[in-house]
């Protein structure tokens, strides 16, 4: 017989400015105490290419967008096209998909992106979701426009505050320094999902809704 020594691995890390995780690896115990501290660097991964279906914006903001997440080494790359160009955008190299809903999908573009999430992917919608899509997606479907120069109210529910626990968004919300100019009212308020944030009638403003593998976040 021979004794298994155990050992107990130690790591410790900082993170420093998104670009590479660095620390140091400790071995203990080690007959060559001397040696048994390595110094690590983790180098961030590969690019991770975000797909946008997306208008013209002036200004782009988009573009705007893309300008930032460089400059700041972030490993995200955006990829915007408009709603007549998706077929040359590749899912199967994509983990999330933003699409702007004022922007026209065919229905067979949309049964490509309701398979893409039960994948395993994640679709942000920005806007309404008109009628027929609901079928789709599962969603509330948004019937009609309402317009109020004050704006609308806006409430965190139960799962935004667990959602946000450390962003400032309940006291923007109590501050009133949130201000919804325009909305879309859906048929049923009560989605299958999760609302993060509601309006003061309990429409859901933004919501997550898993589907498969995969999940959509709703910006109404």
């Amino acid at each position: 017989t021979c004794a298994i020594p155990i050992f107990t691995v130690d790591m410790k890390g900082q993170i420093e400015g998104r670009r590479a995780q660095a620390g140091y690896l400790a071995l203990t115990p080690d007959a060559a105490n001397y040696n048994n501290h390595r110094y690590f660097v983790l180098q961030p991964g590969t690019k991770i290419e975000v797909g946008v279906i997306a208008g013209t914006h002036q200004p782009d903001i988009w573009y705007i967008l893309s300008r930032v997440l460089a400059q700041q080494s972030y490993n995200i790359q955006l990829k915007v096209i408009n709603g007549s160009a998706t077929d040359g955008l590749n899912l199967q190299q994509l983990k999330t998909l933003i699409w702007e809903t004022n922007q026209e999908l065919s229905t067979y573009q949309i049964k490509n992106l309701t398979r893409f999430v039960h994948k395993g992917g994640q679709v942000i919608l920005i806007g309404a979701i008109k009628s027929g899509w609901h079928t789709f997606f599962d969603i509330p479907v948004a019937a009609h426009r309402d317009r109020d120069e004050f704006g609308f109210p806006v409430k965190m529910t139960r799962a935004g505050e667990r959602a946000f626990p450390q962003l400032p968004l309940r006291d923007i919300l109590k501050n009133r320094r949130l201000v919804i100019k325009q909305r879309y009212l859906p048929e049923n308020a009560k989605g299958t999902g999760e609302s993060w944030l509601t309006f003061g009638d309990d429409t859901p403003l933004l919501s997550i809704k898993k589907s498969g593998k995969g999940r959509l976040i709703w910006l109404n």
